[in-house]
């Protein structure tokens, strides 16, 4: 049997069939890799310059505690190359979406049922577009993939939308910025 919560990533693993079921039943702890580490702290600078290094607004949610601590000094130059790469996309000069509340739409942890399920996450960023739109940005620093009908980003939009935070009569759109040098992939959630 699943369990009643799952991450986003791992119900987006059990959709697309990347992800054997049964590696759940019995799951072992997973060891913070340099890999895991680099995409952290990637996620971690770009959340601190979108929040324009405001202090009250620093992501105080802890899942992703373990792996928060800072690069070690060998993987500096690669953080740099992926920041870089994230600047040339012009995400740093977008502006970001906010909630109601007038808190950022970055690193936003959310709850959303799916059937019996419970799935939790953290959408990395929403921006506004030019056409008063909304672009939801999923930020990989590691591989490039061709996404599923049900992959993150749709679970994220689903989150959103349930949320009341996703406009009704305007677009939306689900990006992942790879910051592998190549162009991000988009396509319209509506």
């Amino acid at each position: 049997a699943l369990p009643d919560i799952l991450s986003a990533t791992t119900y987006a693993g059990l959709e697309s069939k990347s992800l054997d079921p049964r590696a759940l039943s019995r799951p072992l702890p997973t060891r913070p890799s340099p890999a895991a580490r680099l995409g952290t702290e990637i996620h971690r600078l770009i959340e601190e310059r979108a929040r324009d290094h405001h202090p009250a607004w620093i992501s105080p949610y802890p899942e992703e505690a373990e792996l928060d601590e800072p690069q070690a000094r060998d993987g500096r130059g690669e953080v740099a190359q992926k920041l870089a790469l994230w600047t040339a996309l012009g995400f740093d000069r977008r502006t970001i979406a906010r909630l109601p509340s007038g808190e950022p739409m970055i690193e936003l942890p959310f709850t959303l049922r799916i059937g019996d399920r419970i799935i939790r996450g953290r959408v990395d960023a929403v921006y506004e577009t030019d056409d008063g739109g909304l672009e939801i940005v999923d930020i990989k620093s590691g591989g490039r993939f061709e996404p599923g009908p049900n992959d993150q980003l749709a679970i994220y939009a689903r989150a959103l939308d349930a949320n009341g935070l996703l406009p009704q009569s305007r677009p939306v759109t689900l990006t992942y910025a790879f910051l592998d040098g190549g162009a991000p992939l988009s396509r319209r959630y509506r």
